[in-house]
């Protein structure tokens, strides 16, 4: 941190005092602006969030501005490696939305390739999982090689990286076929074709009648030679 913004550091009432005027009249350059910016990316929990009052008109300050901000914001982390404020920007600068990441991905990117064992590496590898290419697997699998056990954060980031750029695929189920159902006009019974073989223990209808038809006369032929055979023996009886 430079001299001046160490100077405004101790005294809080210089950033706390600030109105949205005073920043809207504030240079870019202004040692109090850098530190105020700084201060959010500190200050905020997650996404921007829990900031208080004068914080949240600095935010807003910041995302006014724009593009014009982000030149500032890559000298401040340049100029404060391994500390807060680079750690900080780096987390969180793809939430502000109002400035063009590539630069911001790039720097990520020089921190893993020569900085392998630093503090920041958990940091920028979070901000290229979010917001990488798959160029970056193939650099966060070469910083891997470089010290596997130095990085924890490293290879959980590299996963999300992966799921990201290449999401796994839902399991897909067999369709479910609806049965059709019994109903006036829907016989759902399977019905046997006549020339198929009937299951053990069952007769169809095509093959039992024939065999029930001859019955029935067999049984109405005996009947009638009965009755004939009687009728005649009652004839001969009373001559």
């Amino acid at each position: 941190m430079s001299p001046e913004m160490q100077a405004i550091s101790r005294n809080p009432d210089l950033l706390y005092n600030l109105g949205a005027g005073d920043l809207e009249k504030m240079s870019l350059d202004d040692p109090l602006l850098k530190y105020a910016y700084a201060r959010v990316f500190m200050d905020s929990m997650g996404p921007f969030e829990q900031l208080e009052s004068p914080m949240e008109l600095v935010l807003a300050d910041m995302r006014r501005r724009g593009e014009a901000v982000s030149p500032m914001l890559l000298k401040l982390i340049e100029e404060n490696r391994e500390t807060r404020i680079e750690s900080s920007i780096l987390g969180k600068i793809d939430h502000l939305e109002t400035v063009r990441l590539e630069p911001f991905l790039e720097y990520a990117r020089k921190v893993l390739r020569e900085r392998t064992q630093s503090d920041v590496v958990a940091v920028a590898s979070g901000l290229l999982a979010r917001r990488g290419t798959e160029e970056d697997m193939k650099l966060f699998e070469w910083v891997l090689t470089q010290q596997p056990f130095a990085i924890t954060d490293l290879t959980g980031n590299l996963k999300i990286l992966g799921d990201r750029l290449n999401p796994p695929k839902p399991e897909s189920r067999p369709e479910r076929r609806e049965m059709p159902t019994s109903g006036p006009g829907n016989d759902s019974r399977p019905t046997t074709s006549p020339d198929e073989s009937p299951e053990k223990g069952s007769i169809t209808t095509s093959r039992a009648k024939p065999w029930l038809i001859g019955g029935l006369i067999l049984l109405a032929l005996l009947g009638a030679s009965r009755l004939l055979f009687k009728h005649r023996r009652g004839t001969g009886m009373g001559s």
